[in-house]
């Protein structure tokens, strides 16, 4: 035979209170009427005895909190993209342990037409949300922001919208200026016309370069986003260009570069010089391994996880954050 159902009425009963007490510790929600902390020690315990767990359907009613994060990835080819599997494992980790779970939501044009990024919150199935790989294009979010439902950009910063992201000038531009200091004379760039991210990379690249007016350079602007079939393409362009160095805007086009300079007989790097970005774990595993700039997703997500939830429990801002990146020197270019 089941066991008989536990109710909150019965729960009541053996902690001498009312139901509707049992409710407000049960689900957490604050009221007017305080409760003693030895009062919800009393109810926790008779719960733990009881192996009593509380539908979380009227949990979420009373309380009006889910205790879900929902997490929106803006394209479908980022599921290739070893930076959100990153990412998103990390953000997992660090809202369950701070009491909260993470809602993977799919983006696709119901998402849009339904405006299910507004319905999911109307419904309490979450009480904040992460976008990554957002563009100014993909303009829910300024619904969200006038509906003040609280969400926050990852990896990509547009406007003054709440954002933590990873400072992406620098370490193209260090890159660039080591090519440069090794003696590169002529240097190919290869990056892509979407997104902040890349757009921060090529101002890296072009801002050291302004650094050696002799150096001669070229830089191919990829406009699809499938990195490794569109640069196929552009191989040729870059041997009839003759660079020592070629600094690509992630790892991908990197390793796509190396291999076909190699089969050509190159040698890396003594006569080209390659660095990459986002320090994918294949990058570290090529011919030669890649040296790059780790994007930080783990500290983006412990950052985010931090403040969605510190705004949620105290009502703090929600800001944006520049995280620093780290440069790993590899032996396609030494420091």
């Amino acid at each position: 035979m089941p066991k008989k159902k536990i109710t909150i009425k019965q729960i009541a009963e053996l902690s001498g209170t009312a139901p509707s007490t049992v409710s407000r510790v049960l689900s957490g929600k604050e009221c007017k009427i305080p409760v003693t902390q030895a009062t919800r020690d009393k109810i926790l315990a008779i719960c733990n005895e009881l192996d009593y767990h509380p539908s979380i359907h009227a949990s979420r009613f009373f309380a009006k909190k889910s205790k879900v994060i929902g997490f929106v990835a803006c394209h479908d080819n980022f599921k290739r993209t070893e930076d959100l599997s990153k990412l998103l494992f990390s953000l997992c980790r660090c809202l369950f342990s701070k009491g909260y779970r993470c809602l993977p939501l799919y983006y696709d044009s119901t998402f849009i037409e339904s405006r299910e990024y507004i319905n999911i919150f109307k419904r309490n199935e979450i009480d904040g949300l992460f976008i990554w790989g957002a563009r100014p294009e993909h303009c829910f979010h300024k619904e969200l922001f006038a509906e003040e439902f609280p969400f926050v950009f990852l990896t990509n910063k547009i406007d003054e919208y709440p954002a933590i992201y990873t400072e992406q000038f620098q370490p193209v531009y260090k890159l660039t200026k080591t090519c440069i200091n090794n003696g590169a004379k002529r240097i190919c760039g290869v990056g892509s016309k979407h997104g902040f991210s890349f757009s921060q990379r090529f101002a890296g690249f072009t801002e050291a370069l302004k650094t050696a007016p002799k150096v001669k350079s070229m830089h191919i602007e990829l406009e699809t986003e499938d990195f490794v079939e569109e640069l196929t393409s552009h191989l040729p362009e870059i041997v009839n260009f003759k660079p020592d160095a070629v600094v690509c805007a992630n790892d991908l086009m990197a390793i796509t570069v190396e291999r076909h300079l190699q089969s050509l007989g190159l040698n890396i790097p003594k006569d080209v010089m390659i660095c990459g970005g986002d320090n994918f774990t294949l990058s570290n595993y090529s011919n030669v391994p890649i040296t790059t700039f780790d994007s930080m997703s783990e500290e983006i997500a412990e950052k985010a996880a931090d403040m969605m939830v510190d705004h949620l429990t105290n009502k703090t801002p929600l800001t944006t954050i520049k995280v620093q990146p780290q440069i790993i020197w590899r032996d396609s270019l030494k420091q």
